[in-house]
């Protein structure tokens, strides 16, 4: 029984290095290159976990990486290189500052302005699974409308620094992995843009690491929805050797697709949460299809494809 965990945010020092004792009474915890050794020489694991992190939120570096540390504990960092070489924040976290300053509803109202579309038909959705149906270039169009109707800018910045970055890569402990160019829903985008997105930000993570790059995490990453089987040619063609996705189903195995490993996301929570998540991750999502009675963002997200509000082809 292997794990891989996913962290996206650190609310503390405190709650972080409690979750990874617990983690520690269950699992020993592996390097990403021990699971590239697993797939690839055969390199036994049983009960081995490894630690994984998306976006490169602030956090990690003030939060995770002191008790990473403090803890000897390796773990793998993915990030958009643009973001972070720019200082910018993400889409959606630019989207969550307007959410928090104009509110859900002229959200929406713009969105059906921009995209042509009838408020009614979107009305209902959540913002996450509206946004993440969309193609990046019209995401842009609808965050720059609001801002400018409403003359706003999003002045704080969620991510860590170039600095920073380079700082937990020059630590042995730590390996990072591309996340894309500027973290679109890939399976959203055309062609050109699909294979832009992955093969740049390879590149460029591999300057500015001055190293090549092995291992990719899907934005978002739900199998089916977010990506499928172009995305991983395209990971292949690229030299990356392992991909991760944000699946439930937890375990990993000889026989799990190496360019799709599912993970088990963990942000917040007691010890008696985070065991629970460990232990019931293969029906996880059933259990929570049973608490929101099936209004999971992947279910509205299964379910704007297929209505096709936003008249993609």
């Amino acid at each position: 029984m292997n794990q891989v965990f996913l962290f996206h945010k650190i609310p503390s020092k405190e709650w972080f290095k409690n979750t990874l004792t617990t983690i520690k009474s269950i699992y020993n915890f592996v390097s990403i290159d021990d699971i590239e050794s697993y797939y690839c020489e055969n390199k036994r694991l049983n009960y081995s976990c490894h630690i994984t992190f998306d976006d490169g939120d602030i956090s990690v570096f003030s939060n995770a990486f002191p008790v990473l540390k403090e803890m000897n504990i390796p773990a793998t960092l993915f990030v958009s290189p643009k973001v972070i070489k720019n200082g910018s924040n993400y889409w959606f976290q630019e989207l969550i500052y307007l959410e928090n300053t104009v509110g859900s509803l002229q959200i929406i109202n713009t969105l059906s302005k921009v995209m042509k579309c009838s408020f009614k038909s979107i009305n209902n959705f959540s913002l996450n699974s509206l946004f993440d149906s969309l193609k990046l270039k019209d995401i842009y169009r609808v965050i720059e409308e609001i801002k400018r109707k409403n003359n706003i800018e999003c002045g704080k910045k969620f991510n860590m620094t170039k600095d920073n970055l380079l700082e937990m890569h020059s630590c042995k402990l730590i390996t990072v992995g591309s996340h894309s160019l500027n973290h679109p829903i890939l399976a959203n985008e055309n062609d050109f843009d699909c294979e832009n997105e992955i093969k740049e930000s390879i590149l460029q993570l591999s300057k500015m690491l001055g190293e090549p790059i092995k291992y990719f995490a899907y934005p978002n990453g739900i199998t089916g929805i977010d990506y499928n089987n172009r995305e991983k040619k395209i990971l292949n063609e690229n030299g990356i050797k392992l991909a991760f996705a944000t699946n439930y189903g937890g375990f990993f195995k000889i026989n799990t697709d190496q360019l799709g490993i599912a993970r088990t996301g963990l942000s917040r929570g007691n010890k008696a949460l985070i065991y629970s998540k460990i232990f019931f991750c293969p029906v996880w999502e059933l259990l929570l299809n049973l608490i929101y009675r099936g209004k999971t963002d992947r279910n509205e997200r299964k379910s704007i494809c297929k209505t096709n509000v936003f008249s993609y082809e």
